[in-house]
């Protein structure tokens, strides 16, 4: 009897009536959503991100530009004030300069290799160190103001007093005038505006903007009146 009893008291629990009791999937319209949602976030946050690792580059390459300064700046104390007797990165039309690269002279003064080497430059060029023959010559992403078709405005084994305007001289500078631009090679060389690592006779590094003509023009401008 007590059995029977408590069989009529049970009491029988269902699920409410239009809910099925197997979990309800993704729609196609839902997951068409969900897939533009990231699509959107990613174009938003790459660039953010380019622009975070460049900086970042930039950073490295401005550090590396002013330890090659000081090192031009003891090697000048024992060498009687005359920069360095170096070679650098030279086109055909540019000269023969029969001296070792500037990586190779200021040995005895850097004590970190890696500061021969721009990440934006790397990130852009690649292996060209490697693969071109005057680039794995110079041994470095930078370029030294060694001209010798440009006697007036190189700094080869010239005097440190006679650059008169030091602060607008350039020393050496990261070789690439689109590696720290949004800008590519081509359009560089095509005279569009671009950005190029500096460091000046004076030490301070500064980011210049400009085409490759104008920054050609106070590379090569006579160490009595800089530009």
């Amino acid at each position: 009897m007590s059995l029977r009893k408590e069989s009529m008291q049970t009491v029988v629990r269902q699920s409410p009536p239009g809910l099925s009791s197997r979990r309800r999937g993704f729609t196609l319209v839902e997951l068409l959503v969900v897939i533009a949602v990231i699509a959107v976030l990613a174009g938003i946050l790459f660039p953010v991100f380019a622009r975070t690792r460049e900086k970042a580059r930039l950073s490295t390459c401005t550090s590396n530009l002013r330890q090659i300064g000081r090192a031009i700046v003891m090697y000048t104390a024992d060498y009687d004030d005359r920069f360095p007797f170096a070679g650098t990165l030279l086109g055909s039309s540019e000269g023969v300069l029969a001296a070792a690269p500037l990586k190779v002279v200021l040995h005895p003064y850097v004590k970190n290799e890696q500061i021969w080497y721009c990440p934006s430059w790397l990130g852009e060029h690649g292996n060209l160190l490697e693969t071109n023959v005057l680039w794995k010559q110079n041994g470095a992403t930078y370029g030294y103001n060694a001209f010798p078709n440009e006697p007036d405005g190189t700094l080869y084994g010239r005097s440190l007093s006679e650059v008169i305007r030091d602060s607008n001289k350039p020393m050496v500078w990261c070789a690439s005038g689109s590696a720290h631009d949004s800008i590519g090679p081509e359009q560089w060389a095509a005279s569009k505006p671009g950005s190029v690592n500096i460091c000046y006779v004076d030490g301070h590094v500064k980011l210049y903007k400009g085409t490759l003509e104008s920054f050609t023009n106070i590379v090569f401008a006579p160490l009595s009146g800089g530009q």
